[in-house]
């Protein structure tokens, strides 16, 4: 979950996209929740934690259940900053042809 991450926010970042800030905070808010069920429930943490949760009680199978949607929230909050990012890119100046004359 915490490959490489977005660039840092600056100043003209929030100006030109405010919402910006409400996804890096919520971003990092996932990953520290994250963290804190692993630390928790250290089972989450290996490839085989659906198999592993099956026989344990119900804290542990609703904290693998809720890791899945952190993670499957923190795919789409990606995908979101992406097109919210592309959407407010300062556009380029129209190409003008070399006129020669």
């Amino acid at each position: 979950m915490r490959a490489l991450g977005p660039p840092p926010l600056t100043p003209q970042t929030l100006a030109r996209t405010p919402v910006l800030g409400v996804l890096t905070l919520l971003d990092e808010t996932l990953y520290v929740v994250r963290l804190a069920l692993v630390a928790e429930y250290p089972t989450l943490d290996t490839a085989d934690s659906a198999r592993d949760v099956r026989g344990a009680g119900p804290p542990v199978r609703l904290a693998h259940h809720l890791l899945d949607r952190v993670q499957q929230l923190h795919r789409l909050l990606a995908r979101y900053r992406a097109a919210v990012t592309d959407a407010h890119a300062p556009s380029s100046p129209p190409h003008e042809p070399d006129l020669d004359f």
